[in-house]
């Protein structure tokens, strides 16, 4: 009789300790579930606003270099030979310029803003003629109230797009190739250049004649 109660008192303790585990695991799941679940609306402001603000340099330096560059073709002098390259790097030297501006994150009191590696720029010259892409890792934590984000990583990099200007288009004859047929000068975003016959008239792989 005394064995029986002994077991009896053993069973109970393991279903007091089952069910402990049980309840335990679930406030575990709920908990892992519901931060899934949060949708990107719930990001504050606050934090949403850095990203804004880094962006908004990153296009700042894009449009500079994409004037600075557009100015390129293929005449046997060019200024950016290699136009995806040479219009990442005058991005990256237009940004690096403006870091401590960019970077300054004291006009955000309500956030802790941490830069996690080197900067990384990239252009992209589209299929789309006159378009350039510009992609950005610069992985950025931002904190609030116990909360982290990032920005600027390799999954979500920051992005700029520029068109650049139709006056790129340069009035000249040209063969199926884009190869000139002519001697022609011309200016394009306040530049002088000369074509002559079997010169390339192109910005990249992209024919410009018109």
């Amino acid at each position: 009789m005394k064995k029986k109660g002994q077991i009896t008192v053993f069973v109970v303790i393991g279903i007091i300790i089952l069910t402990v585990v049980i309840i335990t695991l679930y406030m575990f799941q709920t908990s892992i579930s519901s931060k899934k679940a949060a949708p990107f609306e719930t990001i504050p402001p606050a934090v949403l606003n850095v990203e804004k603000y880094v962006t908004s340099c990153l296009n700042d330096a894009l449009e500079s270099a994409a004037a600075y560059c557009s100015g390129h073709f293929q005449t046997g002098d060019p200024k950016c030979p290699n136009y995806e390259e040479d219009i990442a790097e005058r991005a990256r030297e237009d940004f690096c310029n403006c870091i401590p501006e960019c970077t300054d994150f004291s006009m955000f009191p309500d956030v802790e803003v941490e830069i996690k590696e080197d900067l990384n720029i990239k252009a992209i010259l589209t299929g789309k003629k006159g378009i350039v892409k510009i992609i950005m890792e610069y992985p950025i934590l931002v904190k609030k109230r116990g909360d982290e984000y990032f920005f600027g990583t390799t999954e979500s990099p920051f992005f700029a797009q520029h068109t650049l200007k139709q006056s790129s288009c340069v009035p000249i004859i040209t063969d199926g190739n884009c190869i000139a047929q002519e001697s022609k000068t011309v200016e394009v975003l306040g530049i002088l250049f000369t074509f002559n016959p079997g010169q390339k008239v192109a910005i990249g792989a992209n024919c410009i004649a018109c």
